[in-house]
This record gives structure tokens, sequence and C-alpha cells, in this order.
């Protein structure tokens, strides 16, 4: 952006040039304006003169006044840029929640949110980047403009290493005539938290495995034992008991499906999409609850949409079908 000062060069004053250019010009910059860097990443700009509501802006070389920067309600700092990455991550399991496949798209955006000014010069540091393919973490923009096709400078990346999963779906299914009580969202949680467990532990042994390669086989088979009593500890090897399967022969059978989901992100994500195929044989799908976002049947699939899921949080769509 242009040099900021807030106090007004006298009009004989001649554009600064040759030795010492550059000093005087740090100078001057430094005495009508300051920035102090906040520890929430936030830049906070400093006016002496705090009766205008705004920031003037002067020319580099001449020292002429080109504009003025104006804040919010009055607000003496904010963001004057700003800055999305973007991640959307593509998940697909299994009922019993373990992962057929995961897939990741990153993208940062510098914005301009401003529909009057430009802006430019405009450096960005990015800390954080060895486990992408980003080759730099310095992005350096000349100039955006106000418009759709020039206020934006895109940046897209991957993740090289595995993606790293941090939500917990699973999908219940109940054909009891009390399956709506059974299918309480604590019960569900509690489930939920075994698997969690269970993942953990998944990941340990993995990593063991890795390190057999130079231990006794005998140590390999107390590793495996472990795993078992784990495995038995957990649950693992037991149907869960929120579900059942027992439907009438030649008669019309009402099937409750419930999908828990749990966040395990510190932040809040946002647009959610979670995708339930429905096979043919069910008829009828109806969306009985959701504890956040909306649910709606399109086609033979269920698809449930969350603007905003809050970090460790459980929740819950809940929805029938009927089967002969």
């Amino acid at each position: 952006m242009a040099r900021k000062k807030k106090e007004k060069r006298p009009a004989a004053a001649a554009p600064t040039r040759g030795y010492g250019k550059e000093e005087r010009e740090e100078a001057l910059e430094a005495e009508g304006l300051k920035r102090t860097q906040l520890d929430d990443g936030r830049v906070e700009l400093v006016d002496r003169d705090t009766s205008t509501p705004y920031i003037e802006t002067y020319d580099e070389d001449t020292g002429e006044l080109e504009g003025a920067i104006y804040l919010k309600d009055g607000n003496r700092s904010g963001l004057l840029a700003l800055v999305k990455i973007i991640e959307k991550v593509r998940i697909e399991q299994d009922h019993d929640g373990n992962f057929d496949s995961i897939g990741f798209i990153g993208k940062i955006n510098i914005e301009n949110p401003s529909t009057i000014d430009r802006l430019w010069d405009i450096d960005v540091t990015l800390e954080n980047i060895d486990s992408t393919n980003l080759k730099s973490s310095e992005i350096k923009i000349q100039e955006l403009g106000v418009t759709k096709s020039d206020n934006v400078e895109s940046q897209d990346f991957l993740i090289t290493g595995k993606a790293k999963n941090l939500l917990l779906i699973k999908e219940f299914v109940n054909t009891l005539p009390e399956a709506d009580s059974i299918l309480n969202i604590n019960d569900m949680e509690t489930d939920l938290l075994k698997l969690q467990d269970r993942t953990a532990k998944a990941k340990k042994l993995n990593e063991k495995e890795i390190v057999s390669n130079v231990v006794e086989e005998e140590e390999d088979e107390e590793d495996e034992d472990e795993e078992d009593e784990d495995m038995e500890e957990d649950g693992g090897v037991e149907a869960s008991s929120l579900e059942s399967y027992g439907i009438s022969i030649d008669k019309e059978n009402t099937v409750t499906f419930a999908i828990a989901m749990k966040s395990m992100f510190e932040k809040q994500i946002k647009n959610v999409k979670v995708v339930k195929n429905i096979a043919d044989d069910f008829s009828t799908p109806i969306v009985q609850d959701t504890s956040v976002g909306r649910a709606e049947i399109e086609g033979n699939q269920l698809i449930w949409t969350i603007e905003v899921l809050e970090p460790e949080t459980t929740v819950l769509c809940k929805f029938t079908c009927d089967i002969m």
C-alpha cells in the first residue's frame, strides 16, 4: 500500500531524492503512522489525530495526499485485507465407520473486501507449510482491484502426507418398535468414543508393526495378545447394543436409521455435508430429526447439511425407511 503519513508536509517541500532518501522516507513514515503487531495477528493503525474518522495516505515520492482509509464504525484497528485458508475434505466410509478413502483440496485466498479502494504492495507470510506442497512461505501481490475479476489472488495447495480425519461418523440401524428411544444421542456418543479409542489404538499398533521389523518374534506375539484383549474390552468384536436387524417376513417393516457425528477439531468447521446412500430395497424414506442443520431426501440419498459444527460436539440425524 502507499506510504502513510498523518502530518502534512509543507507545500514548498520538494520530492526527496539522492543519498539518504530511504532513511528519510522511513523516518517520515514512522513519524506519520505506527504499526503494532498484535498477538492475534491483527494490525493496529495508530493515528495521532483521532478527531478525524479516517487515516490519510500519501504518495511515497511526492508526499501528496492520495486518499484515506476508513475503518468501520470509527474503529482505529481492523483487518484491512482478508486472508482465507479454505480446506475441503471428502471422506468415504462404511456402516461401521471404517474409511474407504479420504481426499483433500486446499486453497489460499487473499481478498480485497473493498468495492472502492484498491490494495497494493501486499506481503503475506505463512507458517507450518512443511506438510504441504507450497514452495514458499511468502506470497507477494502487486495489486488487488475492486471487482470480482481482480479482487482475489488464489493459490491452490495439497497436503504432502496423508490427510488426517478429525470427524467421527457412525451409522446405527434398529428395527425395534422402540428404536427412537434406543437410538438416543447420549448412548451413541458413548459408542463413538469407543470408536475413537479403537482408532487411536489401531494407529498405535500400526506404529508397533513398523518397529517389529527389528524385534523378536516372541514380542510380536505378545503385542497380538494385547490387541485381542483391547478389542474385547472395547466391545470391538461384539455387535452394538444400539442396533437390531430382525424383521418380520411378508410384512412391511419400519427401520430407523441414525447417523451420529462428532467433531474433534479445535475450532468450528463450516459447510459440512453428509450423504447417505439408501439401498433400493428400502422405500418411503422420511427424515425424523436432526439435532443441528437440516436433512433432505433427494432420490436414493439422504443429504444432511450443517452450516457450522462446533468443536468436540456430537450431533445426530435420524430417519426411517420401510422394507418388505
